[in-house]
């Protein structure tokens, strides 16, 4: 796939362009299915919805993820609105989970415990403020039914919590990352929830 091999935010925004017509799943599965010289996604499945939801899964966890989470990007931006842009409305909760735990493995890599290494921070800051718009975008395109993502709560992972309160105990000085990192996950989506950036 042509794209992993590029550093081109518009190729990424013309990927992103066709995840939010054809679905997070459809997207990958034919783009993977063309490289590897599928036809069609239906010939490699066989209609079999189970294996077709674990590829995929396996696809975006050990491609996408770590494609689009690479600090220090020209096209990081439109990396970080594709990566949100695939989670699938079934898998939401394991894909964000997934998101989650891999950013803060990379974040405390080669740093002491209890810090965080400054791009990483940057970069989950950067996500966290994407994932805010995104809960937003959710929440007008759902109307009044469900949809998951629409919901500040959807988005809460107890280890993001845990992890910006360690890096507030951590001896300063904080950057301008750390900060922005500690602020949007305290404030947990909401502005009412503001009040929690007082424990920092």
């Amino acid at each position: 796939m042509d794209v992993f091999y590029q550093d081109s935010a518009n190729t990424v925004k013309l990927l992103s362009v066709a995840v939010s017509i054809f679905g997070p799943q459809k997207t990958v599965q034919e783009v993977f299915n063309q490289k590897r010289g599928h036809c069609s996604s239906q010939l490699s499945y066989g209609g079999d919805e189970i294996l077709e939801a674990e590829e995929f899964l396996q696809i975006f966890k050990n491609t996408f993820v770590p494609w689009c989470l690479q600090p220090n990007s020209s096209s990081t931006n439109a990396r970080l609105d594709l990566l949100l842009t695939l989670l699938d409305d079934r898998h939401f909760s394991e894909q964000w989970s997934f998101i989650v735990n891999y950013l803060i493995n990379q974040s405390s890599s080669g740093c002491p415990a209890g810090l965080i290494n400054s791009d990483q921070a940057a970069m989950f800051a950067m996500l966290l403020e994407k994932a805010r718009d995104e809960s937003m975008k959710r929440k007008v395109r759902d109307g009044s039914s469900y949809r998951p993502g629409a919901n500040a709560e959807d988005w809460h992972h107890e280890c993001l919590e845990s992890y910006a309160i360690a890096a507030s105990h951590s001896l300063p000085p904080y950057s301008t990352s750390h900060v922005q990192f500690m602020w949007y996950v305290n404030t947990d989506f909401s502005e009412a929830s503001c009040r929690k950036c007082l424990i920092l």
